[in-house]
């Protein structure tokens, strides 16, 4: 039976993902330039959807990729 990917990133796995480390992985989510990540308890993650949009988007910082999150949410209440 295959193992089945991971719904999120945690920052390991990230920083592979963006060529960095791991240590920059930390000094970026508490600099605000990373999207807003998920919490386990103490473990902090980020859902690869999201970082693959982030990329896509051009890596902007967290306040600017919120509100353009925001900004394609259906206004209806919806979605």
């Amino acid at each position: 039976m295959a193992e089945q990917e991971s719904l999120v990133y945690r920052p390991e796995e990230l920083a592979k993902v963006l060529g960095i480390s791991k240590v920059s992985v930390h000094r970026m989510n508490s600099s605000g330039q990373l999207p807003k990540p998920v919490r386990f308890g103490r473990c902090v993650a980020w859902q690869r959807t999201a970082i693959g949009a982030w990329l896509e988007a051009g890596c902007p910082d967290r306040t600017r990729w919120e509100a353009l999150v925001n900004a394609s949410k259906p206004k209806n209440g919806r979605g």
